[in-house]
């Protein structure tokens, strides 16, 4: 029996996925999804105190697609922003279940690229290494 390729398993067969929504609009891109076929789940508590159900994780949803026969159906969805990179959801996974629960608006501004690299801080990187390797040459012990 010949072993299918691993890519051919994944074209027709559906798996979840993280899409990112817009701020307090989860219930809307719910319907918006299912309108449009896709299923979709937004895990739901009831908040302590407020006798009002939110969103598990805001700013967040699960769909269950094939994805390239329905990328865009959840793309273009009104309500939806983006799919999550799976290795950033997966890195701060721990942090959305730990608590404190924490909205996408103030998460996702702390995952901006880092500033890039110039050459005065190639200038200035090497400056302290080469102090460093001064004083452990000629100074220690």
């Amino acid at each position: 029996m010949a072993a299918a390729a691993p890519s051919d398993s994944r074209i027709g067969d559906p798996q979840w996925f993280v899409v990112r929504t817009k701020a307090k609009k989860e219930d809307y891109a719910v319907q918006q999804l299912e309108r449009r076929g896709v299923a979709t789940f937004l895990p739901c508590v009831l908040e302590y105190g407020r006798d009002q159900i939110a969103p598990l994780f805001p700013g967040y949803l699960f769909v269950h697609i094939v994805l390239l026969a329905q990328y865009y159906r959840v793309v273009w969805a009104p309500g939806v922003r983006s799919f999550v990179d799976f290795a950033l959801f997966v890195a701060f996974f721990p942090q959305l279940v730990a608590g404190p629960i924490v909205r996408a608006a103030e998460f996702l501004p702390q995952m901006t690229p880092p500033p890039r690299l110039t050459g005065g801080h190639v200038v200035e990187g090497l400056h302290w290494f080469l102090l460093g390797l001064f004083k452990k040459a000629f100074l220690a012990d």
